[in-house]
């Protein structure tokens, strides 16, 4: 998960740590997000992002791109961007990274998020048939279910209760150990 927490940390900077005017990158998705060699996250193509001086002003419309799957359906309903738009396309790349799924099936015409909230709370049992069959046994079953709540809430269609990007670090911190962990040992963990 240390391409989540690097991701997490990409988006708390645009939010937050960019001089005085957060910004909304407005397209990510997981082609946007580039690896090097060393498995460090590289958040990339800035066309869409948006400064959001003052916070989104009511009634204004900022159009940005967006991408089929990972788009937020509130930003798509009224045309209104906000942080919050990253902060569900950030759950929707968790979704995929722990699932092994796209954001968007087009053989099943399913959108993951939707999937994944349908499915509501699980027991832990059942959390891990939804884990990436890739990754066998190598995973931590404490780790899944606390980024499966977190992308829950990333994904949900009520915004207010979306967690800011800064919230999203924090809570790595103290609940994924294997954010941290890089190399050949943190390839092969969740």
């Amino acid at each position: 998960m240390a391409i989540a927490y690097q991701l997490a940390e990409a988006i708390d900077y645009l939010h937050s740590n960019v001089g005085d005017v957060p910004i909304v990158h407005g397209d990510i998705k997981a082609s946007n997000v580039l690896l090097d060699g060393e498995q460090s996250c590289k958040l990339c193509d800035f066309g869409s992002a948006k400064a959001t001086v003052g916070g989104p002003r009511r009634g204004k419309k900022l159009v940005m791109m967006g991408s089929l799957g990972y788009s937020d359906p509130c930003y798509l309903r009224t045309g209104l961007a906000s942080k919050k738009n990253d902060i569900y396309s950030f759950g929707v790349i968790v979704l995929e990274l722990v699932t092994g799924r796209e954001a968007f099936s087009e053989e099943k015409g399913e959108v993951l998020a939707a999937v994944i909230r349908k499915r509501g709370d699980e027991k832990a049992g059942d959390l891990a048939g939804l884990v990436d069959p890739k990754l066998g046994s190598e995973f931590d079953l404490g780790e899944v279910e606390a980024m499966f709540e977190m992308a829950r809430k990333c994904v949900g269609l009520a915004v207010s209760v979306r967690p800011s990007a800064a919230e999203i670090v924090e809570s790595m911190k103290a609940s994924v150990a294997s954010a941290f962990m890089c190399g050949e040992e943190g390839k092969k963990k969740f």
